[in-house]
């Protein structure tokens, strides 16, 4: 099966859509998952980068293993943010 390719305009979509059908905040497999993708650097880099435009809110902590868990929650409500060409949010 060919690869498909996502412009980062549509994974930013589907990441802020799933997070904010979310009723409760998302780890980043969650979010994986619900947007039906692998986990990977690539996606992790544009849930950082919507973390750092104020998109989504980032929590840190412990999952019941002890290990650290991040899990992301929408910050606003307004349409989805911009990714211009250079993979920059807007």
């Amino acid at each position: 099966m060919p690869l498909q390719y996502y412009s980062p305009q549509q994974l930013v979509n589907e990441i802020y859509y799933a997070v904010i059908q979310s009723k409760e905040p998302m780890t980043r497999l969650d979010i994986c998952r619900a947007i039906k993708r692998k986990k990977s650097p690539h996606i992790i880099k544009m849930i950082d980068l919507m973390v750092k435009d104020h998109w989504l809110q980032i929590a840190i902590g412990k999952d019941r293993l002890g290990r650290t868990a991040y899990v992301y929650a929408i910050d606003r409500i307004a349409p989805p943010p911009y990714v211009d060409d250079l993979g920059q949010i807007d």
